[in-house]
């Protein structure tokens, strides 16, 4: 559970709802897909899919705002990617994870399974990004 104090709703809508450049960098080889971010009620809903070939990064759950640069995703992720030589990652991560957003980055990162080792993603570094523009 985090417990950063809560961002206004309002500004964080401003910079979040909308269509936006959503993805693994692996995934898409540096190309990013779309994800569809809106507001339901008082819920702000994800759902996004990034695909090249065989290769997928999915998102679909809630976002809650906790300030600027950080919000809590619940929800489901799932990563394939076969790297042709023999190295593939097939995870599906259920739960609340920490997105944040760094120096001037224009884009939030999935924190937790960047690093290796981890069972998160464990064989190679995905970073899962969702993009402000």
């Amino acid at each position: 559970m985090f417990s950063l104090p809560v961002f206004s709703q309002s500004r964080f809508d401003k910079l979040i709802i909308g269509n936006k450049a959503f993805g693994d960098d692996l995934v898409g080889n540096w190309t990013y897909a779309r994800a569809r971010i809106k507001k339901i009620g008082d819920s702000v809903v994800i759902n996004g899919n990034q695909v090249n070939g065989r290769n997928f990064c999915k998102i679909k759950g809630t976002i809650k705002m906790l300030n600027a640069r950080n919000f809590i995703f619940k929800g489901t992720i799932a990563v394939y990617f076969d790297n042709g030589y023999g190295m593939i990652d097939n995870k599906r991560l259920i739960g609340q994870y920490l997105f944040k957003r760094t120096g001037d980055r224009q884009y939030w990162r999935l924190q937790q399974p960047t690093e290796t080792g981890t069972g998160l993603f464990d064989h190679i570094f995905h970073y899962i990004d969702i993009f402000i523009n």
